[in-house]
């Protein structure tokens, strides 16, 4: 059984449910003046190369500001550090289980099974920008 999980809705939903649990919807406003910290890794914003696919378990998951996620995936062939500037951005399928809820790609990743296609970076410091994922218990 696969089941999508849109990454970007499940953090949507999650926003929604703290804030109706904080005691309604409230309005939000951004700063302008927010930027990254000096020590943020720098990806490219779009990896260009050509397109990859890997299986492993994903193993020494990071995530900074505001959105970046990056991992390694340790399987049969040589591990692969892949990244995603923006980890909503990446589109999600579980398969053989149900998430108990919300997918955090943060904490939930770490030590999954998973199936991912990335592109090729510019950057030779990662393999990749990962854009899919198929995670398995």
């Amino acid at each position: 059984m696969k089941t999508r999980f849109p990454l970007f809705s499940i953090l949507l939903l999650v926003a929604g449910l703290a804030s109706a649990v904080a005691g309604g919807a409230q309005q939000a406003s951004a700063d302008a003046q927010v930027t990254a910290p000096d020590n943020q890794p720098k990806f490219p914003s779009k990896a260009n190369g050509p397109r990859h696919a890997a299986f492993g378990t994903i193993r020494d998951v990071t995530c900074s500001y505001p959105t970046v996620i990056q991992f390694r995936l340790i399987g049969p062939a040589k591990p692969v550090r892949v990244y995603n500037n923006n980890f909503a951005a990446i589109d999600l399928t579980v398969k053989g289980f149900t998430p108990d809820g919300p997918v955090n790609p943060c904490k939930d990743f770490e030590g999954m099974k998973a199936d991912i296609q990335y592109n090729e970076s510019s950057d030779k410091t990662v393999s990749g920008q990962v854009f899919y994922m198929i995670l398995h218990k």
